[in-house]
């Protein structure tokens, strides 16, 4: 154990707990989220309450990086378990109502299930609370203790393993390791005593990446991640899934159709054919609020040759738009979705 920041023991946590709502709670683990592909994570303002405390995650985190940087920390926390199980989860907008506001558990629409927050506490790093049907919206909530001086080290640019070191003489407690861990307890997974494991009760230095036993324990409350839009793969050109023009469309309405890239290599082809008479079509990407794909997408001609290209350099604006005009000289088009990440976020 850390001699300076121990990290919490289940008992602590539901004493905590028990400080931010009416009622006595113990949090139970092992039940998965209903609906876990359409998770989604959301940071409050600081004028949301905490039971009786205001929130302090702004104020305090902003002290220890800049604020898209633990922002997106947090959300690479959630991204790192979603890969290796069948898990969504999207970043929406948070409109600020108090922590544990009577509503949906699930599917909140003023909220994400995993709402980020920070206010004082003892004897803890922090606290996260996983699905119970009796916590409401309280369920999902991850709650930084806001007076540990917390540091975030660097992410890698890959999915390389690192190891980051505690800057001499500066804090001691990293705040990425810390969010990776309420993570997997937001999501269901309880502490254990296994060492060298994310889901270890007790904060021992940096630990940034999932072993074995925790990708087990996500696999088994949510299964290994699969792609439930893809029967057949349409990883080449050659077999490219179809978007299909209903009999009578005039373009009124936008044709849709879902996929999903589910590992680091896939690829996702699909074709349609554009209307007769139309001079330019819209190709756009929705990732927004349903996930933290980087993606990249391109517009192919009937031969393969690119037409037009985007790509998100963002998991805060991922949504991608290409227009394509002169249609009267393409009887048919192609789109290629792939990844444009070499990490979690490229699935």
């Amino acid at each position: 154990m850390n001699r300076r920041n121990p990290r919490k023991t289940r008992s602590q946590r539901s004493i905590q707990l028990e400080r931010l709502e009416t009622r006595d709670l113990m949090a139970t683990f092992g039940t998965p989220w209903p609906e876990p592909r359409t998770l989604s994570v959301s940071f409050p303002t600081d004028q949301a309450a905490i039971g009786a405390f205001r929130n302090l995650a702004r104020e305090s985190l902003d002290q220890v990086a800049d604020r898209k940087e633990w922002q997106e920390a947090a959300l690479r926390a959630f991204q790192t378990w979603a890969v290796q199980a069948n898990i969504n989860v999207g970043l929406v907008p948070d409109r600020g109502d108090d922590f544990g506001a009577v509503g949906l558990s699930n599917n909140d629409p003023r909220f994400g299930e995993f709402r980020i927050g920070a206010f004082p506490q003892t004897g803890v790093l922090a606290n996260a609370l996983p699905f119970q049907q009796l916590a409401g919206t309280w369920s999902g909530d991850v709650l930084i203790n806001s007076e540990i001086p917390y540091f975030l080290a660097p992410m890698p640019v890959t999915d390389r393993v690192t190891v980051p070191e505690a800057p001499e003489g500066g804090p001691a407690t990293e705040l990425y390791s810390v969010l990776l861990h309420e993570a997997g307890n937001a999501l269901g997974l309880a502490d254990n005593t296994i060492r060298g494991a994310v889901m270890n009760g007790t904060y021992s230095g940096p630990n940034r990446t999932l072993k074995s036993s925790d990708i087990t324990a996500i696999r088994q409350l949510y299964g290994a991640r699969r792609d439930i839009y893809e029967p057949v793969s349409n990883n080449l050109r050659s077999r490219a899934t179809l978007i299909p023009t209903p009999s009578g469309y005039r373009g009124d309405t936008p044709l849709t159709i879902r996929g999903s890239l589910n590992s680091m290599n896939d690829v996702d082809f699909y074709r349609f054919q554009p209307l007769a008479g139309r001079e330019k079509v819209t190709v756009r990407l929705m990732a927004a609020g349903i996930s933290l794909v980087k993606a990249q997408v391109e517009v192919l001609d009937r031969l393969g040759n690119k037409i037009a290209d985007a790509k998100a350099d963002s998991i805060f604006e991922n949504n991608l738009q290409l227009e394509i005009g002169s249609l009267k000289d393409h009887s048919q088009l192609f789109i290629r979705v792939a990844r444009n990440a070499n990490d979690v976020f490229a699935i």
